[in-house]
């Protein structure tokens, strides 16, 4: 990365407004110590009907997500992995098993208390990037806690600074249809951090990308994980995402196949 982007990067890391995890008395209370799991799997299974069939797509999957690791989920098409995903990302719910967040099981939760979660501990990264057309950058990196009903000077200052650090200062006042396709994917990066959530789910991220411009997001993704120490798990089968990879899990026909350190480990 660019020597202009690391004293960005440095603000983020040491950004005094803190986030919801820094608030007492909120549901993000039993997020564990350092080195514990942040988020996990327990014996899960996610069946789907289609038609006269039954797809099982996961099938007694366990899956333990750490502090600051970079984690692949691996896997034909097919494999189960955006399933394992949508689990982790309280947006789907298991038939079977418990789905852990901060050592809690959070599979039975009700609907409300997921969304809160969901808006305030997780960030998501889309292959298809799902930018607000209408929206310029700064304020697709809002939009999370404008949906939270929380935007003053401080979270667009955070949100500001997130943009510089994925090296965007520029085109913060640009439409997503005036970028490329890697610029609204560094926005959709940092849109996912700015609610500073110890949990960064990315659904095949770079599908959609050149060879350029996944390095370039690949990049930027690494060095926020280094100074702000968020978690991302990465649902993939593209090995120019795997070779930053601190952990790959592989799936075939819904169960754990193999589980070894990534190039980068």
């Amino acid at each position: 990365m660019s020597t202009e982007l690391l004293e960005p990067l440095a603000r983020v890391a040491r950004d005094p407004h803190g986030g919801p995890q820094d608030r007492p008395g909120t549901t993000l209370d039993y997020i564990p110590a350092a080195h514990a799991p942040v988020a996990g799997v327990r014996g899960v299974h996610r069946r789907w009907r289609l038609g006269r069939t039954e797809v099982h797509a996961l099938r007694g999957v366990d899956l333990d997500v750490f502090p600051g690791e970079l984690l692949a989920i691996c896997g034909p098409s097919g494999s189960g992995k955006t399933t394992l995903l949508n689990l982790l990302g309280l947006i789907d719910r298991p038939d079977q098993g418990e789905v852990l967040l901060g050592g809690r099981a959070v599979q039975t939760l009700p609907e409300g208390e997921r969304a809160v979660l969901r808006n305030r501990h997780l960030g998501f990264v889309f292959q298809s990037f799902n930018l607000v057309p209408v929206l310029d950058a700064l304020e697709n990196v809002l939009l999370p806690l404008q949906i939270a009903g929380r935007v003053g000077a401080a979270e667009r200052a955070r949100a500001g600074e997130l943009l510089d650090a994925v090296g965007l200062a520029a085109q913060m006042k640009q439409r997503p249809d005036r970028m490329s396709g890697g610029q609204r994917q560094r926005v959709a990066v940092a849109r996912a951090l700015v609610t500073r959530p110890r949990l960064v789910l990315a659904d095949e991220p770079t599908a959609n990308l050149d060879g350029e411009s996944t390095a370039q997001v690949m990049q930027v993704i690494k060095e926020l994980n280094r100074a702000t120490g968020a978690t991302f798990v990465f649902s993939t089968h593209d090995e120019r995402v795997v070779a930053h990879m601190h952990r790959r899990v592989m799936l075939r026909d819904g169960r754990v196949q193999t589980e070894t350190p990534g190039v980068a480990a």
